[in-house]
């Protein structure tokens, strides 16, 4: 936890700052580490990457298809598990030089090496984090 309000607020900017690429797995144990270090934001960086490759490239969501009420009941319908990239691709907005990209990233990287970067990042931070807390305190 943060020892001071200027902690908090500069964690608070950079991870408001980041959001937007963050994954939910992950955020709970972001946000309890104290960044002061700018190594430890540049680790950050660098797991907000991989983080949205993995998201982006390699991790199915099911959408809401459609949503019934009868009675009490709701009755909820949800498409087929796809992928934002196979979601993106399918809508046909890619330029082809942009879609030659992804494809690319998406061949080139193992999802499992890439799965265990990121905890091995997350780990990493954490020590990082918790070594610089116990020298301010």
């Amino acid at each position: 936890m943060c020892t001071s309000r200027a902690l908090a607020r500069t964690r608070k900017t950079i991870i408001a700052s980041s959001n937007r690429r963050m994954t939910p797995w992950c955020a709970s144990t972001l946000a309890t580490c104290a960044l002061i270090v700018g190594a430890q934001i540049e680790a950050m960086n660098v797991l907000y990457e991989q983080m949205w490759i993995y998201s982006n490239l390699f991790q199915p969501v099911m959408h809401l298809s459609e949503k019934t009420v009868i009675g009490d009941k709701v009755r909820r319908k949800w498409d087929q598990a796809r992928t934002p990239f196979e979601r993106l691709k399918a809508t046909g907005k890619l330029s082809a030089q942009q879609e030659q990209h992804l494809q690319t990233l998406y061949e080139q990287t193992n999802p499992r090496n890439l799965r265990e970067a990121i905890y091995q990042g997350l780990a990493q931070l954490w020590s990082q984090s918790m070594t610089s807390a116990t020298e301010v305190a």
